[in-house]
């Protein structure tokens, strides 16, 4: 939304993680009852379920498990459409345990 390079983030602050905050955002509505967010440059950018967005959330964990991270992650979908927030999360949870577990 701001304009912030997600990896370039990732590197400056790595250090200081011990949870991570995950939510991905769209440039297309995903659900009717996403709420638009404006960002700096005009565009408008919606919630999605992590790994639906442009956010590259799945490099970021790639590096998480390279450098031994054992904290948490949780994935939020504020101002999601509340009728699918619930499954939404749970896929969220999914791809996120995926990246995780997985290969």
């Amino acid at each position: 939304m701001y304009g912030e390079d997600s990896l370039l983030a990732f590197e400056a602050l790595k250090s200081y993680l011990s949870t991570m905050h995950v939510k991905d955002r769209s440039r297309a509505q995903v659900h009717p009852g996403d709420a638009p967010k404006t960002c700096l440059d005009g565009s408008v950018v919606y919630p999605c379920p992590v790994g639906r967005g442009y956010i590259q959330i799945a490099e970021i964990v790639k590096r998480l498990k390279a450098m031994g991270y054992d904290g948490g992650l949780i994935a939020e979908l504020y101002d999601c459409d509340p009728v699918t927030m619930l499954a939404e999360i749970e896929n969220s949870v999914r791809y996120l345990n995926a990246l995780l577990i997985g290969s």
